[in-house]
C-alpha cells in the first residue's frame, strides 16, 4: 500500500478479517446449482476490477464450513482486498440480501471488521451506514461502509456480504481514505460477486 501505511500490513488484517466466525447455523433453501468449492474459487480472475489476484488460504480445512478467502491487491498496494466464499455447514444459502441469515451474517462481519486487533493500538472502525450494492448474476450484495484510523492514518472499508450459488460471498476492501478514492471498492465487490457466480 502507499508508502505501505507507514509499515501496517493491512492484506494481514483483511484475511484476519475474512475467516468466517464459529458459529454454525442450520441449513437454508438452496439458490441455484452449487458448483464444488474449489471450483467456484478458481472462477475468481487473476485481474478483477483493477485488483490483482494474490494467494488462496484454505479455511475448510481445519474448519469445515469455513471456506476459502482469496487476497487481492490494488495498483501500488493502494488498496488491499479479500473475497471468501464458504457456507458455514449450510445446504445451501439465500441470494436475497434481505433474508435474515444474510443480514445476520453482515452483522458478524461487521462486528468481525470493527474489533480491536489483539495486542494493538490505535485501530478503530465504525459503521456509517449500510447499502445494498448491485450485483451480476443474482441479487444486490447487502454492504457496511466502515471509517476509521489504523495509527495516524485515515481509512475507508467496505464489506459485503451475499449469495453465490449455494454459499456466503464475503468481500472486505480496505484503503486509506483519500479523494478521490484510490481504488473502486464497490465496483471490485460487484465483480467479485459476479464472478463467483458464473458471470
Amino acid at each position: 500500500m502507499i508508502a505501505r501505511i507507514a509499515g501496517l500490513s493491512l492484506v494481514s488484517l483483511v484475511t484476519a478479517c475474512a475467516a468466517p466466525s464459529a458459529t454454525v447455523s442450520p441449513p437454508a433453501a438452496r439458490s441455484g446449482a452449487r458448483p464444488g468449492l474449489e471450483a467456484q474459487v478458481a472462477r475468481l480472475p487473476d485481474d478483477l476490477a483493477g485488483f490483482r489476484r494474490g494467494p488462496v488460504t484454505d479455511f475448510e480445512a481445519r474448519n469445515p464450513g469455513y471456506g476459502h478467502g482469496v487476497e487481492y491487491t490494488a495498483a501500488n498496494r493502494a488498496a488491499v482486498a479479500n473475497v471468501a466464499l464458504y457456507d458455514r455447514g449450510r445446504a445451501g444459502v439465500p441470494s436475497d440480501p434481505s433474508d435474515p441469515a444474510l443480514r445476520a451474517e453482515l452483522d458478524r462481519a461487521v462486528r468481525d471488521a470493527t474489533a480491536q486487533p489483539a495486542r494493538s493500538t490505535g485501530r478503530a472502525l465504525a459503521e456509517t451506514g449500510r447499502r445494498i450494492l448491485p450485483a451480476p448474476g443474482g441479487p444486490g450484495l447487502a454492504c457496511a461502509d466502515l471509517t476509521g484510523n489504523f495509527g495516524r492514518t485515515p481509512i475507508d472499508r467496505l464489506v459485503c456480504v451475499g449469495g453465490a450459488q449455494g454459499r456466503f460471498i464475503q468481500v472486505l476492501v480496505t484503503m486509506p481514505d483519500r479523494r478521490p478514492a484510490l481504488a473502486d471498492a464497490s465496483a471490485f465487490a460487484a465483480a467479485a460477486a459476479g464472478a463467483a457466480r458464473g458471470v
